[in-house]
């Protein structure tokens, strides 16, 4: 079965973003990036925001499981979206350093300001 590279953000409100991964970057956690996105850019944010244990992920999915996560982040379910990545998806890549604060979220109590 055909699988589709996609990168984003996850923090303790569950998938905050889901991008398509270009062929031609080689390595999520160190310049590459999305013509659209800048992974400079994400890194700044997941940075800015390790008070909610933000995390950058990138994961290897079929077809439906994009369509099925995809649909969940359109309707506001963050939690379920990171949740269904979770228990669903076994090609998942963390940013280096950031193992514990993954296994933590989705958990609103994590986030300061609530």
């Amino acid at each position: 079965m055909k699988k589709y590279t996609f990168y984003g953000i996850a923090d303790c409100h569950g998938i905050e973003s889901l991008i398509p991964w270009e062929k031609s970057q080689r390595n999520l956690w160190i310049e590459d990036s999305h013509p659209e996105v800048p992974m400079g850019i994400l890194l700044m944010r997941a940075n800015a925001n390790r008070q909610r244990h933000t995390v950058l992920y990138k994961i290897a999915i079929t077809e439906n499981q994009y369509l099925k996560i995809s649909k969940l982040i359109e309707e506001g379910k963050h939690k379920e979206a990171l949740l269904y990545i979770k228990k669903n998806v076994d090609d998942i890549s963390i940013e280096h350093g950031r193992e514990k604060s993954w296994r933590m979220i989705p958990n609103d109590d994590l986030d300061p300001w609530g």
